[in-house]
């Protein structure tokens, strides 16, 4: 996908992908300001396609968040907090599921952290989550999944369309939590992703975040934040083969 140079704002980026039952070309297209990121993704189908599921995940690595706390944070405000597993127990992967979810906060170090969300319009209510554990399938990550949707068709030419959106925090997480909660009012409210998505990029002053890169400090500190989000958003395309019995990820 490569990376952006450090005077760039905006970055776009697509791929394709086929296999006996689906035939997709996910684009996507990134927004970096000075402390969040919006990503745009749209995914067409470029033939009819049946799924399993659809999620956009985000992988974290278990060597850094083993026994770490980590927080879900539903539409009505309130935070459910999540102790991700030492151990691995096989046979039960799944470490949570929820419903009606506004946005993730993942702390980091030094009383920093990340808040997460994936907004879209299929779901107004707030989207569904889980975390599964990956060393079930030989994997080192947790996943965090944001459910698209499960079990459903697309024939040739529908889109799919989603909004993601990080936000780096220093101390206090509440700010950047209760920014999301806005924006998922407002697709509750029935506000096109569109028009939100133009409210999104206007706060993300797109224009300081150019000028700052003069700053050789700031410019490592986003190119730094940036690598960070494209190498652990991995949009999972889960696909099932009725045939088979069992399911495949592109």
């Amino acid at each position: 996908m490569g990376t952006p140079s450090a005077d760039e704002v905006t970055f776009e980026a697509e791929c394709y992908a086929k296999c006996s039952y689906a035939e997709l070309r996910p684009h996507l297209k990134y927004w970096m300001g000075l402390e969040a990121v919006l990503l745009e993704v749209n995914v067409t189908a470029e033939g009819d396609s049946e799924f399993a599921g659809m999620a956009w995940t985000l992988q974290i690595p278990i060597s850094r968040f083993a026994g770490e706390r980590i927080y879900v944070v539903l539409t009505n405000g309130s935070w459910v907090e999540v102790k991700l597993r030492e151990e691995h127990v096989p046979g039960n992967f799944s470490l949570l599921s929820l419903n009606e979810v506004a946005c993730w906060v993942i702390p980091m170090d030094n009383d920093s952290g990340l808040v997460y969300s994936v907004l879209t319009d299929l779901w107004p209510q707030g989207i569904s989550i889980s975390i599964d554990d990956e060393r079930e399938w030989g994997g080192n990550t947790y996943a965090l999944r944001n459910w698209i949707s499960q079990y459903f068709s697309l024939y040739k030419g529908q889109l799919i369309r989603v909004l993601v959106y990080l936000r780096a925090y220093t101390g206090d997480p509440g700010p950047a939590v209760d920014r999301v909660l806005t924006y998922t009012e407002r697709v509750a409210m029935g506000e096109s992703l569109s028009t939100l998505k133009r409210a999104i990029i206007e706060e993300l002053n797109l224009e300081e975040a150019r000028a700052a890169r003069s700053n050789p400090v700031t410019t490592y500190m986003l190119v730094a934040f940036f690598a960070f989000t494209a190498l652990l958003a991995l949009l999972i395309l889960y696909y099932f083969l009725r045939t088979r019995g069992w399911r495949q990820a592109i």
